[in-house]
């Protein structure tokens, strides 16, 4: 209510956090300085929302999500329709430091406009950006990511040359390819997943081994559906792989023994082991 308040919160403050908000900034933010207009720093807003026990200010903002979602789309929005890569990027690094609690829904909509607008750089600066860090989404927001940013890639047709780099983009590839299987296209012959594979098929696209494998595994099912001639299969599971892809290689080697009547003694073995080794871990 006046200078005494704002001078006994600053203190208070000061000895909870070790940080200093001075009196006459508590002064504005209170409106006790009639005059004041001026906007409070993020930083103001993140001390002012640990104080009353919350983490940050997006925490203490969670009390309305709606307000707090709408305001970061609008601010997205804006700098999408700015073109300016630079910006973009630090408003989606702003919003991770911040914890912003719609952070996965803000990349979703930020990477599914790129796409859409076919500015192919922007997507590759802003997915590569080590400030924003990706890869340490947790396996869900990953998941949510790859299915929200795959779906919209069945209503565009990416250039071969875009296509071949984005799969070269391991944040990219990570991210949506390897996550977002598009079994719905393998059938279509101009599909973006289908052109991609046959890109791999032709060795057009640098990948690791484990990711190659990844693509072959889809190639077999492809032509098994579809019933083209089978390749004879080079592939074999390797203890290194993750599990899903050791399951993924094992699968088809399972189908290509049932023409054979082989047995899967063996891969059931390997499997087994596996999962042991898993166990362990």
């Amino acid at each position: 209510m006046n200078r005494g308040d704002c001078q006994l919160l600053s203190d208070l403050i000061f000895e909870q956090q070790k940080k200093q908000i001075s009196y006459n900034t508590l002064r504005r933010f209170f409106k006790v300085d009639k005059n004041a207009n001026q906007k409070p720093s993020s930083q103001t807003l993140n001390v002012l929302s640990k104080f009353v026990g919350h983490a940050n200010y997006f925490s203490f903002t969670s009390g309305e999500p709606s307000k707090a979602s709408w305001e970061l789309q609008n601010e997205l929005f804006y700098y999408l329709d700015k073109l300016d890569t630079t910006k973009l990027q630090n408003f989606l690094i702003a919003c991770r430091i911040q914890k912003a609690p719609n952070l996965v829904e803000l990349l979703t909509v930020c990477f599914r406009e790129l796409l859409l607008s076919k500015n192919y750089k922007a997507v590759h600066d802003i997915s590569q950006s080590k400030g924003l860090n990706l890869f340490d989404l947790s396996y869900s927001e990953r998941v949510q990511f790859g299915r929200s940013v795959g779906l919209v890639m069945r209503k565009i047709n990416i250039p071969k040359e875009e296509l071949i780099a984005l799969a070269e983009n391991n944040v990219f590839l990570e991210m949506v390819f390897l996550i977002f299987v598009d079994y719905s296209s393998l059938n279509v012959s101009h599909s973006n997943y289908m052109r991609l594979m046959e890109y791999v098929s032709a060795g057009a696209v640098k990948l690791k081994r484990k990711d190659q494998l990844f693509f072959e595994c889809l190639s077999y099912l492809r032509k098994l559906l579809i019933g083209e001639p089978l390749p004879n299969l080079t592939i074999r599971p390797s203890n290194n792989l993750h599990p899903i892809l050791y399951s993924r290689v094992c699968s088809v080697l399972i189908i290509e023994n049932s023409f054979s009547n082989a047995s899967n003694a063996s891969i059931l073995e390997g499997i087994a082991k596996k999962m042991q080794s898993r166990a362990v871990e």
